[in-house]
């Protein structure tokens, strides 16, 4: 008898997010980094695995979006991330956390 093995790919989730950099904002499923770039997963409700990037710019009065699409798993964001040119980091900034908190 011929044994399957399994393997289980672990899905994007609020952890794989804050450990890329991005602080979430008020609990309300919106993250930012560093940089200014905001992230938000579920966004659309017609496809809940929906990920939006985008930055705002608060002296031009505008959003732009960089990216909306899925992204799977931590290691497709970080890839993403980095084609975007989006700096990553291993672990968010506490204080950056506490000023937008």
């Amino acid at each position: 008898m011929k044994m399957e093995k399994k393997i289980r790919v672990k899905y994007l989730d609020k952890e794989d997010i804050e450990s890329l950099g991005f602080i979430n904002v008020n609990n309300t499923g919106t993250y930012r980094n560093l940089e200014g770039y905001k992230l938000a997963q579920h966004a659309n409700m017609v496809n809940p695995k929906e990920l939006l990037i985008w930055t705002h710019l608060a002296n031009e009065g505008y959003s732009d979006i960089v990216f909306k699409g899925i992204v799977k798993n931590k290691s497709e964001l970080k890839v993403l991330l980095k084609q975007l040119g989006i700096y990553v980091t291993d672990k968010a900034s506490k204080e950056f956390g506490e000023s937008i908190g």
